[in-house]
């Protein structure tokens, strides 16, 4: 996922209705039609344990 120098990734989290919390890493490209930056890759990094703080990271990431 990283082993191109020229994207930079962000992290995010979001939380769902039953307190859990998901990370997930995404990278913008500029869309010069409409002229804004739009979300050109999204990926689901794990979940959040709310008891030790560590991410479990998920099958598809790894």
């Amino acid at each position: 996922m990283t082993d191109s120098t020229d994207i930079k990734w962000n992290f995010s989290s979001y939380t769902d209705k039953k307190g859990r919390t998901y990370i997930i890493s995404y990278y913008n490209k500029w869309d010069s039609i409409k002229k804004q930056s739009r979300v050109a890759h999204r990926v689901h990094v794990g979940r959040l344990n709310s008891d030790t703080g560590e991410v479990s990271l998920g099958k598809t990431y790894l």
